[in-house]
Parts: structure tokens; sequence; C-alpha cells
């Protein structure tokens, strides 16, 4: 019998030692040793934690980015775009037993999922509020 698979979408490069990929590579590791498999979908820096059973699908980084900052960026943004196309194709390309999606990615996978009739887990590791209040204006 297959394992169930789980889609996880983040906003971030998977991995980095910084707080949220510290907190999602533990939920994944959590799910792997619970027997789901699947995939993150993540941004184009980072490292492979090695997790059996899981694979990582980095977006595109068409602009070279060599860095991503924490919190909101016109680089996340940029990434976020590619992150929902990604997204999309793995939907319409694999059967899921959910999808986990952090921060932003939330928005995208509480559109997507629904549509192939597939559960969303949001995982918010940050206050969006916070997040947005720190924006300057133009």
């Amino acid at each position: 019998m297959r394992s169930p698979r789980v889609l996880v979408v983040t906003p971030q490069p998977f991995y980095q030692d910084r707080g949220s990929p510290i907190a999602l590579r533990l939920a994944v590791e959590a799910l792997a040793a619970l027997g789901f498999s699947g995939e993150v979908v993540c941004f184009p820096l980072g490292r492979c934690p090695g997790i059996p059973g899981v694979r990582l699908l980095r977006t595109g980084n068409p602009l070279g980015f060599r860095a991503i900052p924490i919190g909101l960026s016109a680089k996340k943004l940029f990434l976020d775009v590619l992150l929902v196309g990604r997204v999309a194709q793995r939907l319409w390309s694999c059967e899921y037993v959910c999808i986990h999606a952090l921060e932003e990615a939330g928005f995208a996978a509480r559109v997507l999922g629904p549509l192939r009739g597939v559960p969303v887990v949001y995982d918010m590791h940050s206050s969006l509020p916070d997040e947005l209040a720190r924006i300057r204006p133009l």
C-alpha cells in the first residue's frame, strides 16, 4: 500500500537555520515518521535536509536571488507568485490527503485545495497584521 501524500507549501527558503524553517523541518520529520510522504514546495534557496520520503520542489529563480530576507519584501512577493504556480502544477498532477500551508501560502492553498477536494491545514508562525504594519507607506 502506498503511503498517504501531503503537499507542504512554505514561502521561505527551506532549509535554513531560522524560525519557520526550523519548525517546518520538525513537522515534516514528524509526518514522515508517521508514514506520510510527499513534497515540500519552497523558495529556490536553502539546503536539502534529507528527510526520507519527502522531496523538495523549489520554485524557479529567474532573477538570481542569493538571499531572501525574513518578513514581507518585494522578493518574497515575486517568489510567492512562482510558488502559487508550482502548487497548482502539483495539485493537478498528484493526489494528496492534505495541504500543509505556512504563512501567506495559506491564501493560495485555501483557493486551490478545495478546487481539487484537498483539505488545507494552515500554519501561521507570525502575525500577518504585525508584518503589514512594518511596511512603510510609499
